[in-house]
């Protein structure tokens, strides 16, 4: 979390401050991507790829050039089940986000911050000692974990468009790696259909 507070008031403040760009266009897009792990996601899943599917909306602040663009995003990473611990190392994540787009020396591409809240799942069947109580041998989360999200959008025309998107989210504690908390880093290479 303190990782995660460190980026949000410099980024508020720079979203606040900075002019946007708008354009008229499709409001509603879908989207598939694949994602690329840093060391920080492999130490949970022991794998560095990812795919992630999703829904947006698109939009201008009235009156405004300010761009703005919701996301809801189902993402996977995939790993493997250990059967000695008795828990999955693969996750699966819903992610909803808010982005904003900045003026770029392109006029086809734009760069764009954002925030997100992510909540993810992993398959837990814990092992349990001699009195029968479980061991702490897999993953523990905590309800909702915040992230950050920044990129590039490259529209091609009116219903497509591509990005790279770097995401930085909080995680939980893994007692398996023991190493603490963990804020899962990668990048996803996405392709939108706008309609």
């Amino acid at each position: 979390m303190k990782t995660i507070k460190q980026f949000m008031a410099p980024l508020v403040v720079l979203i606040a401050a900075s002019p946007l760009l708008a354009q008229e266009e499709l409001k509603f897009s879908v989207q598939a991507g694949l994602g690329y792990g840093f060391d920080s996601l492999e130490k949970v899943t022991k794998e560095r790829k990812a795919g992630s599917l999703g829904f947006s909306y698109q939009s201008s602040i009235k009156n405004t050039r300010n761009v703005y663009r919701f996301n809801l995003l189902w993402n996977s990473f995939p790993g493997s089940f250990d059967e000695a611990a008795g828990f999955e190392t693969s996750l699966q994540s819903l992610q909803l986000s808010a982005d904003l787009f900045f003026y770029s020396p392109g006029k086809d591409l734009n760069f764009f911050l954002g925030l997100s809240a992510n909540n993810y799942f992993a398959r837990y069947s814990p092992k349990v000692n001699e009195e029968g109580e479980p061991l702490k041998t897999g993953v523990a989360f905590d309800g909702t974990k915040m992230g950050i999200r920044l990129g590039l959008d490259y529209r091609c025309n009116k219903k497509w468009s591509f990005d790279a998107t770097f995401n930085l989210t909080e995680y939980g504690v893994t007692y398996r790696s023991k190493v603490g908390g963990i804020n899962p880093a990668w990048l996803q290479l996405s392709a939108r259909y706008h309609f």
